[in-house]
């Protein structure tokens, strides 16, 4: 009789967090029989038990097979912070996420673990995943949470069409279940998804939607929330003195911290856009000591204001590598912050490198707004005359290929 094959391994030595710990189980779980997980640092097997009852089967062989699971925090993260926000900040130890793995039912679980996919960069896995399940026969909130996340995952993949479907039915679900803060809470986050991606007329119904639902509910801070949103949107659109109106809205209805240091960066925006450098750097330290990577944009905008391109370029960086994962529109718009400061530092050869690397990054987000204005930079820079790496007519080619395809205003002309 032949010995029975060596069971299949997953290759867990990198494994670090509750997030990682998380999806390692529900891969190894998702085989039959269940995969090991190899090399699994020590510090987390103990906490191998919180993931279900086959879970502990996966430590590698010779592990420590305690049954004592890490303390829980008093401050557990909610479940819903997951299935609608995503991960942010990772968890500091296993049992914060696992909290909500048992009791969860499977749907919502699903809906955890491809959030979670999604944050570390895989949102077409996460995709496939959520879409192999089989669909709630009860309509409700789990069945809405499970289309929420299917449109995040297609925005995040610039399927607007699949995207648009999704929250479609999400909202459908919620009215239907009356449950009417998530639904208050889907418009506002539809809403600055697309206002990232440049669909300022979309969003701008969306955030109405939303301040309407928060005014029945009574809710101050939904309504602050979707107010600095319709003024952030004013702020791009060049209107400042609506901005300006909308945000004092926001600020009568007294937000908590969080909201107020939202406010404070779309004050900064405003300022930015009328020169006023002192307002913009007080509006921007309002973010508070742990920004955020609109936090890290708006200061990369004011130093690139204020000459100091180096900081500019890093700031931007690292706002960018915040933001590839989830809004890859948002991210583009770094690379092109990125391009104008090695621009206005002389090196017109990156400048323009760093314009055609935006511009690509635009079209794979379905972003043409941002496409536009990314060409524009480009033009204006070659226009200026000197050595780069493309010349006013190649940028105009490009430029005409887009005004061909798309039916919103030319780039030039």
């Amino acid at each position: 009789m032949s010995a029975p094959a060596p069971p299949a391994l997953i290759d867990a030595r990198g494994a670090r967090t509750a997030e990682d710990l998380a999806l390692l189980c529900a891969d190894a779980l998702s085989s039959s029989p269940p995969r090991l997980l190899a090399g699994l640092p020590a510090a987390l097997v103990p906490a191998l038990r919180l993931f279900g009852p086959g879970a502990p089967a996966l430590a590698p062989a010779g592990a420590p097979k305690t049954s004592e699971a890490p303390a829980a925090s008093d401050a557990l993260p909610p479940l819903d912070a997951l299935l609608i926000d995503g991960p942010a900040p990772p968890c500091s130890t296993p049992a914060l996420l696992a909290a909500w793995w048992a009791p969860a039912p499977p749907l919502l679980r699903l809906v955890g673990l491809c959030r979670l996919r999604a944050a570390r960069g895989q949102p077409a896995l996460a995709l496939e995943r959520l879409r192999a399940a089989p669909h709630p026969e009860t309509p409700g909130v789990p069945a809405a949470l499970r289309a929420w996340a299917e449109g995040d995952l297609c925005h995040q993949r610039a399927d607007r069409a699949g995207a648009a479907h999704a929250w479609e039915e999400a909202a459908a679900q919620l009215r239907g279940a009356r449950a009417l803060p998530l639904l208050a809470r889907l418009c506002r986050r539809r809403a600055d998804r697309l206002a990232t991606a440049g669909q300022a007329a979309a969003a701008s119904r969306l955030y109405r939607e939303a301040g309407a639902l928060y005014r029945q509910l009574d809710l101050p801070e939904g309504r602050a929330a979707a107010l600095r949103g319709l003024g952030d949107l004013a702020v791009s659109g060049a209107e400042a003195l609506r901005a300006d109106e909308l945000y004092a809205q926001a600020a009568a209805l007294r937000p908590p911290a969080a909201e107020q240091a939202n406010l404070g960066l779309g004050r900064a925006g405003l300022a930015l856009a009328r020169g006023e450098l002192g307002a913009a750097a007080s509006g921007i330290r309002s973010g508070g000591p742990a920004p955020d990577p609109a936090h890290l944009r708006r200061a990369a905008d004011l130093a690139l204001r204020e000459g100091q391109h180096e900081r500019a370029q890093a700031l931007a960086a690292a706002a960018g590598r915040a933001w590839a994962a989830a809004e890859p529109a948002a991210a583009a718009c770094c690379l092109r912050l990125r391009g104008d400061a090695e621009a206005a530092r002389g090196d017109r050869a990156a400048a323009q490198a760093r314009y055609l690397e935006a511009a690509e990054a635009h079209a794979r987000a379905g972003d043409v707004l941002g496409l536009r204005r990314t060409l524009l930079h480009g033009l204006r820079l070659a226009a200026d005359g000197g050595p780069g790496l493309l010349g006013p007519a190649a940028w105009r080619a490009l430029a005409d290929q887009l005004d061909e395809a798309d039916d919103g205003p030319p780039v030039h002309g």
